[in-house]
């Protein structure tokens, strides 16, 4: 599809939503609409965008080329009941509902598909997202856009658990860290502004060093981890405390709720 004539429609204006709209500027998109039931939230993201407001959801999807549906998947059953009929085979519709597979959609759609699964950091432009479906130019067209706010992989949709429990969840595990970091900074008695610098910037320095594609994580640890000092010190204690064990079982343990969910 010729995004540069093409007509987007963004149902749902959350945060993901509203990344994707703002990210969307460095495409040369032919018409960009929005809706979503919070009308504020709507008019907000119009103003910042340049988008249209699509003031008439069965209008709307009637105009577009493209939808990407950003709505809660609670409310996909709604949606489905009342505007399934209206979307065309022609259409492309881009899913980043979690769980809710590509089969699900096809049962109730005509349309071609194809289901993403980003993560928060796509609100800084650094996201992570999986892209599956059945139909190629759907699936190319959802790296398009999500390429605007990070990087993109596509995977067969039987791995999306699996960049579900991974990516899609990793910020978070990131923060229980970073929180952890800085609760240890206010024992230790450093003040909240102090505590707040100090994992900030420790953060963000080995985040750097990471992002050298000649080191791994294993050779850098090791060059902070002299023999009988404080770091080994330190992560003997969090191995001995099963530091280890409980982020892999974790993850698994999340892997396995994400397919619990997925309908």
């Amino acid at each position: 599809m010729d995004l540069s004539r093409a007509t987007v429609l963004f149902i749902g204006c959350g945060n993901m939503g509203s990344a994707l709209v703002l990210g969307l500027k460095k495409l040369h998109v032919g018409r960009v609409l929005l809706f979503d039931i919070d009308q504020e939230k709507t008019r907000a993201l119009a103003a910042l965008s340049g988008a249209e407001i699509a003031d008439d959801l069965v209008r709307g999807v009637g105009a577009a080329n493209m939808i990407v549906l950003a709505i809660k998947p609670q409310h996909l059953k709604p949606f489905l009941a009342s505007h399934a009929p209206l979307l065309r085979p022609d259409q492309i519709l881009i899913s980043i509902l979690a769980g809710i597979k590509t089969a699900s959609l096809r049962a109730s759609l005509s349309c071609r598909l194809a289901r993403a699964m980003p993560n928060t950091p796509a609100l800084a432009g650094m996201g992570f997202t999986a892209i599956c479906g059945p139909d190629a130019e759907a699936v190319n067209c959802a790296n398009a856009i999500f390429s605007c706010v990070g990087t993109v992989i596509t995977v067969d949709e039987d791995a999306m658990d699996a960049v579900t429990a991974l990516s899609g969840a990793g910020p978070a595990y990131v923060f229980y860290f970073a929180e952890m970091f800085q609760k240890a900074a206010r024992e230790a008695g450093f003040g909240a502004e102090e505590a707040r610098t100090l994992m900030q910037q420790t953060m963000a320095g080995a985040l750097r060093l990471l992002a050298d594609p000649e080191k791994t994580p294993e050779s850098l640890r090791a060059q902070v981890t002299s023999p009988g000092g404080v770091t080994e010190a330190a992560i003997g204690e969090m191995k001995r405390l099963g530091f280890e064990n409980s982020i892999l079982q974790g993850i698994m343990r999340g892997i396995e709720r994400s397919k619990a969910l997925g309908t």
